[in-house]
């Protein structure tokens, strides 16, 4: 049997051993769910909020990126899906952060909080779950005042969607 000569070159030799069972991944691949999770119920979420159609852009794009990018398969029923999506919106703000020469606010942090679990449907148990998902992003407001409604529209359209990748990628890769 040879022998190393140096306590460097045993750390290494034991460092190449265990290597492949560190436990580093590659970011984005893989999955946090159980196997058995093919499929998933989202009934639309709980508004807290005064912001008049938020629950139902967040829960559509939610829907969306569950099935694009987690590759489950959205389930109507409750009791036939595998898991359950619940959330409850409880915090929308939206707050300038950027002024023109005039002084007048041209941008604007968009701050969304939600609580949020997905329940294992066959062991009852919280996959995962929040008491505080906080998602923040920003967009531009136009010079015109006319345009500033459909801006506004276009906005929130973008932050859900954003949202709802943030939230499955926190889901499903733990993120």
């Amino acid at each position: 049997m040879r022998r190393l000569r140096s306590p460097a070159a045993a750390l290494a030799a034991l460092a190449l051993l265990l290597a492949p069972g560190c436990g580093y991944r590659l970011a984005g691949t893989g999955s946090l769910l159980p196997p058995h999770v093919k499929t998933v119920h989202i009934p639309y979420f709980e508004n807290e909020t005064p912001r008049f159609e938020l629950e139902q852009r967040l829960t559509e794009h939610v829907q969306r990126e569950f099935t694009v990018r987690a590759k489950l398969e959205i389930e109507n029923s409750w009791s036939e899906a595998d898991a359950v999506l619940e959330g409850t919106i409880i915090g929308f703000t939206v707050i300038p952060v950027g002024f023109n020469d005039q002084t007048q606010a041209n941008r604007y942090q968009v701050t969304i909080q939600m609580r949020a679990s997905l329940l294992d449907n066959k062991t009852h148990n919280a996959l995962w779950e929040s008491q505080s998902f906080t998602f923040r992003s920003e967009y531009e407001s136009p010079e015109s005042i006319t345009d500033y409604y459909n801006q506004e529209i276009d906005a929130i359209e973008d932050i859900a969607a954003n949202f709802a990748e943030t939230l499955v990628a926190t889901i499903t890769q733990g993120f």
